[in-house]
């Protein structure tokens, strides 16, 4: 399974405790994060992780002999 120091450390207490400092400083999560420049760092690696979970889903779904969004 993928697993990303990058992400654990986007999941950290501290990072998560960290967003209402944007409302204080005039932005939106949201948009601190467009400006962010890990922000293509984080979609890479989000990309990668979703793609990861979409093969699990697929090989689970011919396990109980459904269809997926890909094995049809």
């Amino acid at each position: 399974m993928y697993s990303s120091p990058f992400i654990r450390e986007l999941q950290s207490p501290i990072f998560l405790s960290s967003s209402h400092l944007f409302a204080k400083l005039g932005c939106s999560l949201k948009e601190h994060e467009r400006n962010w420049s890990e922000e293509p760092k984080l979609r890479s690696e989000l990309e990668a992780l979703r793609s990861d979970l979409e093969q699990y889903a697929n090989a689970l779904a011919v396990i109980v002999g459904v269809s997926s969004k890909n094995n049809k």
